[in-house]
């Protein structure tokens, strides 16, 4: 989005001994709020939260936007908007936001606002007409810095798109599909790939094709087209965090080729017999007048007519006005009663449910709240915002109320802290929170959890991967499937995996790599696995890490194993600190030149079955079939 070398060019300049470094693929420099850590880290803190315009500071936890970073470090910039920002940068920094918007410019593209997250115009009725159309930059830097979506109006724009979903078929069109991919490819028109792996193959505007809208070409083919009276949203808009990205752009706009265009017609001509077909069919067996509904004969309410419409009633009022609640329970009084009520009875009924209507102030604010105590930490109101659909300034005073009332914590300028009201007992909680599976070779020295984290280190090369596989090889012979995360570049899990009989479907697979481990979101109650982390000597980096895994397990339930990488010679890293999170922290070791012949050194056990807080899991490998067994244990 944004010139990034300017920008930390310009960050450089501002920031004392700034430093930017790569570690594992992920970028890290110096966190813009360095003067308000309370040490120094040996490296740098901050990264960029993937999939996102955000960055993230692993020691003090601050979430920055670009805008943010600049407020920090140029404290006169502190009380501007974004949009003062953007004009700042831009004037005085030559740092261009959004450079892809000078393309659509010259492009000739009149682009749209659309919802934040989503592809519904903001004015929906209106979308089509031309005052709410726009070919100015300024416009476009506005709609997206109040966090809206960008869509390209086809008519005004004279392009004609085709989408390209990236969905399974049947085999009775997988041939048609490929032949219609390469017929796109070919074009070599401008491209841009979709959030959900699907892509636009963008054409100038065709005459011939002037059909409307088609969704599902051929009926099957998972393929749709955006014509004149259509629209599609373009980079950098989003749903639900994952962004729309240009393959090719500034790329020539093509005309759609006649092998292409004869296609396209084909098949919309082949659909327009069967759809002529259908109708005629239906019109002539119908019969049924459309207001004829059945109706629940005998009042097969009878008895408790009443007080079921007063349930629906119950759910109705929260979510429509008193005039609404009253017109759908007419709707269901007169069209599906045999015997309907007397409408005086409907109108008392709607009024009796008035008082239990909450104010939309008060469902506001449970929303918020509900979002706090979801995020936990690192509260900013436009990851709020972002949550509930709120307007910011709703947003901003239901935080200051909480702040003020001692549920939240402010932590630095419009950050704040959930502070969670600690529930007291003095009984025994009624249900156990044992994790009701067998945990692979840790099962007879320690009692689990739901929520507990395992740590299992060993150097590089001395078969982490080999032990995840065979843990989750060991779940599945339970009946678990795994999740398995893999942070390792080139790993060849696959391959471990094949050798020891499992398959594809044995376990879940993270789609696109997980470069920064804050970013894990843990499944509900699930058995997940990461191979591996590495966070060195950085005390800062390894609290933040765990701090952040802790939390998310505590919320989430289940059980994590999260490899480490250890030195050479088996001690770990940050030893201090990388034990004190776990409920088991264990090292594998070899115990002889082959790698045959191994165990687990277990440092440390927080529920132990015996009068230990270590133990010695003996272990042999097979390099026959892959599999590490646990032997007897000391």
């Amino acid at each position: 989005m944004i010139d990034s070398e300017k920008f930390f060019a310009y960050l450089k300049e501002k920031i004392p001994n700034f430093e930017k470094t790569q570690k594992k693929g992920q970028v890290l420099f110096t966190c813009p709020n360095i003067t308000k850590h309370k040490y120094q880290a040996k490296s740098p803190t901050m990264t960029v939260i993937p999939g996102t315009d955000k960055f993230y500071c692993l020691q003090c936890g601050v979430k920055f936007t670009m805008y943010d970073c600049i407020r920090a470090v140029e404290p006169d910039k502190q009380g501007l908007a974004d949009t003062q920002i953007i004009e700042y940068m831009t004037e005085n920094m030559q740092i261009n936001t959004y450079p892809e918007l000078d393309i659509y410019k010259k492009y000739g593209w009149y682009l749209f606002a659309i919802a934040k997250n989503s592809k519904v115009p903001i004015k929906d009725e209106h979308w089509r007409e031309k005052e709410y159309n726009f070919n100015e930059k300024s416009k476009w830097l506005k709609w997206l810095e109040s966090d809206l979506n960008l869509a390209v109006n086809c008519e005004f724009s004279n392009v004609m798109i085709v989408d390209f979903d990236d969905k399974e078929v049947t085999p009775e069109f997988m041939l048609l599909r490929d032949e219609f991919k390469k017929l796109l490819d070919a074009n070599k028109t401008l491209v841009q790939n979709t959030p959900r792996g699907g892509k636009h193959f963008v054409f100038i505007y065709d005459e011939e094709l002037c059909f409307k809208q088609k969704v599902n070409l051929g009926g099957g083919l998972k393929i749709d087209t955006r014509t004149h009276k259509g629209y599609f949203l373009c980079a950098p808009s989003r749903l639900q965090n994952s962004y729309y990205n240009w393959v090719n752009l500034g790329a020539e706009i093509k005309t759609v080729s006649p092998e292409l265009k004869k296609k396209l017609l084909e098949i919309i001509g082949s659909e327009n017999k069967v759809e002529e077909g259908r109708t005629e069919s239906m019109a002539a067996n119908s019969s049924v007048p459309p207001t004829d509904y059945p109706k629940l004969k005998g009042n097969n309410l009878e008895g408790m007519c009443n007080d079921t419409f007063i349930r629906l009633g119950g759910i109705f009022i929260n979510h429509f006005t008193p005039v609404d609640t009253e017109l759908i329970l007419s709707v269901f009084n007169t069209q599906l009663l045999e015997q309907p009520m007397p409408m005086s009875a409907i109108k008392a009924m709607t009024k009796s449910l008035e008082g239990y209507r909450e104010t939309e102030e008060t469902t506001q604010e449970k929303q918020i709240y509900e979002c706090c105590k979801l995020l936990q930490v690192g509260i900013h109101p436009k990851d709020v915002r972002d949550h509930t659909k709120l307007d910011i300034d709703i947003v901003n005073k239901h935080l200051s109320a909480f702040n003020k009332l001692g549920v939240l914590v402010r932590r630095g300028r419009g950050i704040y802290d959930f502070k969670e009201k600690v529930e007291w007992i003095n009984s025994l909680p009624e249900k156990s929170n044992k994790y009701p599976f067998k945990i692979p070779y840790f099962e007879d020295i320690a009692y689990f959890e739901q929520g507990d984290i395992l740590l299992i280190g060993a150097p590089t090369g001395k078969g982490k991967t080999h032990i995840a596989m065979n843990i989750i090889k060991q779940m599945k012979d339970q009946g678990v499937k795994p999740y398995y995360i893999s942070l390792e570049s080139g790993s060849r899990y696959l391959k471990t995996a094949g050798q020891l009989g499992l398959s594809v479907e044995d376990f879940y697979v993270s789609k696109n790599p997980i470069i920064n481990p804050t970013q894990i979101e843990i499944e509900p109650n699930s058995m997940t696995i990461v191979d591996w982390l590495y966070t060195g000597e950085d005390f800062a980096m390894t609290q933040a890490v765990f701090k952040y895994l802790c939390d998310e397990m505590r919320r989430k339930g289940g059980i994590l194993v999260v490899f480490s990488q250890l030195k050479e010679d088996y001690n770990y890293f940050a030893v201090n600190l990388i034990k004190s999170f776990p409920s088991l922290a264990a090292r594998y070791i070899y115990d002889d030149s082959t790698g045959v012949i191994g165990h687990f050194e277990v440092d440390k056990i927080r529920d132990s079955k015996g009068h230990y807080q270590t133990a010695r899991v003996d272990c042999e490998f097979s390099f026959d079939t892959k599999l590490l067994t646990k032997k007897d244990i000391i």
